[in-house]
């Protein structure tokens, strides 16, 4: 899906041209990523400096021993030793609950708000030639789709519950904002932040570019005019399609 590319500013070059979740992604990742970098190179200002963080180490042991025990072997966990360990773990972390998480979610309605485009069961296999179902298909396909998929009081429970886990609420903290004005006191950090909020900002009008300037894309803006805006970063209330909060909010 992408090679490494030195001179891109996320490092990769992605080889689907009309990809929107990876292309605006990865401008998410790398404006997190540099704030993760930012913050590390705070407290930390040296690979010995995290080794010897006790409490950090004790964190990484629970991820890795309790939370995840059943792959606590695995070859691919990294050695909390290093502040690049730090970094990419606190933005694989970060990103997780915040830009996947927006674009898997807060796109949903825009799918089960119509039953028939996302059903959410089929009753009926497929009939074979030769049946009386497969006559009663061809003669009727609509009919027979319908008597196939949910029923009516079922799909409007999902659409319903959809249309609820899809919305923003009104005190949503988004992701770079912090609603408590004494979260921190240190000024090199509040710096880093208001950078990081800067760079979201940067995020947010590039994608509105993409947006305006995708009229051969499919993906990014496709037939039904429903514009790709999921990793959009800010929002209003309600169902808006796009805004990235800081985690899971449920």
């Amino acid at each position: 899906m992408a090679v490494e590319d030195p001179s891109s500013r996320h490092g990769l070059k992605l080889l689907i041209q009309d990809y929107p979740f990876a292309e605006d992604g990865l401008e998410v990742w790398a404006a997190i990523k540099q704030w993760a970098t930012d913050y590390v190179g705070i407290y930390y200002k040296t690979d010995e400096a995290v080794q010897a963080d006790d409490e950090l180490q004790a964190w990484w042991r629970e991820i890795r021993h309790i939370g995840h025990g059943d792959h606590a072997n695995a070859d691919w966990w990294v050695d909390m030793t290093t502040r690049e360990a730090l970094i990419e773990t606190l933005t694989t972390v970060l990103w997780i609950p915040s830009g996947h998480h927006a674009a898997v979610n807060f796109g949903q309605y825009a799918y089960f708000g119509y039953m028939p485009n996302y059903p959410t069961m089929t009753r009926l296999l497929i009939p074979e030639r030769d049946t009386p179902e497969y006559a009663q298909m061809l003669a009727n396909p609509e009919a027979y789709f319908l008597k196939a998929v949910s029923s009516q009081g079922e799909a409007t429970l999902i659409m319903a519950t959809v249309e609820l886990l899809a919305q923003h609420l009104a005190d949503e903290e988004y992701l770079g904002e912090r609603n408590d004005p004494q979260w921190s006191s240190d000024p090199n950090a509040l710096d880093a932040l208001n950078r990081f909020r800067k760079a979201l900002l940067d995020v947010e009008k590039l994608v509105e570019d993409r947006i305006n300037s995708a009229t051969t894309l499919s993906h990014r803006s496709g037939p039904t005019m429903l514009n790709y805006t999921l990793l959009v970063p800010s929002s209003g209330e309600g169902l808006t399609f796009q805004g990235i909060p800081n985690s899971i909010s449920i």
